[in-house]
């Protein structure tokens, strides 16, 4: 299992950010709609709904340390968890392997 969010401050601070991007690239998507361009710039629904995602996605992610104390109710196996380096943002993984 990856989760590409975290909590960490550097992944809020992404997902604040994610508006900007949907702001700049809505012009850009294909193919053409205009109620695309309603909800991202008249009544800037689209960019809000972004924003949320990402935010509740953050907190929702758990921690390296929750994922292994979820994990031990399955002690045929062992357990790693961690943040994967490399990249802006260090998504969280849990891999489990047969003892």
């Amino acid at each position: 299992m990856a989760e590409v969010t975290s909590r960490t401050p550097r992944a809020f601070a992404t997902m604040f950010f994610m508006p900007w991007w949907v702001w700049l690239l809505t012009p850009f998507m294909r193919p053409f709609r205009w109620s695309r361009l309603l909800l991202t710039y008249l009544i800037p629904l689209i960019p809000l709904v972004v924003l949320w995602d990402g935010i509740v996605s953050c907190f929702r992610t758990r921690t390296p340390e929750e994922l292994l104390e979820l994990s031990k109710t399955f002690p045929q196996y062992e357990w790693k968890a961690g943040y994967a380096k490399g990249g802006w943002l260090s998504p969280v993984y849990l891999i489990g392997q047969p003892k």
